[in-house]
């Protein structure tokens, strides 16, 4: 429950409270020994400290409940903590050790069939490999998500693959026909 509370004040923008929230469930399935509960919990702390700029905290506390993900075997959660350990990488001046960690977490999302998540996640390998200087592999990137975008009808999720390509293309000179 305070879990879920912490996500709405994350969404509201009250990063203050969905802290206090994040920490008051963390030691309750602390407590309770829930390591299910206690990993979902430091992967959304540690999307939270991202948010907040804390960079160097949110992959301690990412790496510690990718740990208890993979302890526990929940394929979804460490794709979701892969993904959001690299997307830290990816903000940082290593891009290059978030392309490891985001093909990891696509890889188990495909397995997933978890296509929403697989689209976001190539956009930002797209970024990183873009950080790196390498646009070829930034596009495949993003032409797939906006693929995987427009199969499943992922309306925002086209327009921000195609904002990417877009980027790319402008940068290189050339025109996107998105058509």
């Amino acid at each position: 429950m305070l879990g879920n509370l912490g996500n709405t004040y994350t969404e509201q923008g009250n990063y203050p409270a969905a802290l206090e929230s994040y920490q008051k469930t963390l030691e309750l399935a602390q407590q309770a020994q829930d390591r299910g509960m206690q990993a979902g919990v430091l992967q959304r702390l540690g999307q939270l400290y991202t948010r907040l700029g804390n960079l160097s905290r949110a992959v301690a506390v990412l790496e510690e409940g990718l740990a208890l993900a993979r302890g526990l075997g929940d394929r979804r959660l460490q794709a979701y903590t892969l993904g959001s350990l690299g997307t830290v990488y990816a903000r940082t001046t290593e891009p290059d050790r978030a392309v490891p960690l985001l093909q990891s977490a696509i890889e188990i999302t495909a397995q997933l069939e978890d296509r929403p998540n697989e689209s976001a996640l190539r956009q930002v390998l797209g970024s990183a490999y873009a950080a790196m200087g390498n646009l070829r592999a930034a596009r495949q990137q993003y032409e797939q998500a906006l693929a995987i975008a427009r199969s499943i009808g992922d309306r925002a999720g086209e327009g921000q693959a195609l904002g990417e390509l877009g980027q790319r293309n402008r940068h290189q000179g050339q025109v996107l026909e998105i058509w």
